[in-house]
């Protein structure tokens, strides 16, 4: 299997500002989920350690977990993920194909991811402003409020359409430069 770098969706020299733009919010997002990761390690330490010594957990821990850290490092973690072409893929079919064929089949499961993305984050705009608007919160051993998790997940969305788009137009491009070359 190619390396992302081998497979020319790294930052290449001469790419569009545009696209190395957004490969650095992608980065950015995913610095957040790992900084996010060490704060819900720590929290959850800090659980255990009061639970096991002084036999008084943190409240709320599991919720804010779950409602707050967890989202948080899913979503956005996502554009990396799809930057480094770490998502699942068949590469059962891609690493059969001949040179010419793996970027056109880069470029329609572009075009097919960057659509599903397009309709996840509709859904999780209007689930993020109804969850706004109506103050969402979990009633758990402390309330821990959801909405701010829905305008992540929102954030972390528009951040993975940005990046599966720059894929495709990576992918566009390969198949330029390869008809360019034949020509």
């Amino acid at each position: 299997m190619a390396s992302a770098d081998e497979a020319g969706v790294i930052n290449q020299e001469g790419e569009p500002i545009v696209l190395r733009g957004i490969d650095w919010l992608g980065v950015q997002a995913a610095l957040c989920a790992g900084l996010i990761c060490m704060m819900m390690a720590v929290h959850i330490g800090a659980d255990v350690f009061m639970r096991s010594v002084f036999s008084q957990p943190i409240d709320g821990t599991l919720d804010v977990a779950t409602f707050g850290y967890m989202p948080a490092i899913v979503f956005l973690g996502m554009a990396a993920t799809e930057r480094l072409r770490q998502h699942i893929t068949v590469s059962l079919v891609r690493d059969s194909m001949s040179g010419e064929w793996v970027p056109r089949h880069d470029l329609a499961a572009g075009i097919l991811s960057s659509v599903a993305v397009a309709i996840l984050l509709y859904g999780s705009f209007l689930r993020a402003l109804h969850s706004v608007e109506i103050g969402e919160t979990v009633v758990g051993s402390v309330d821990v409020p959801v909405w701010p998790a829905t305008i992540v997940m929102t954030i972390g969305l528009l951040i993975f359409l940005l990046q599966a788009a720059a894929s495709t137009i990576r992918s566009w491009a390969r198949i330029r430069t390869m008809r360019s070359q034949r020509a």
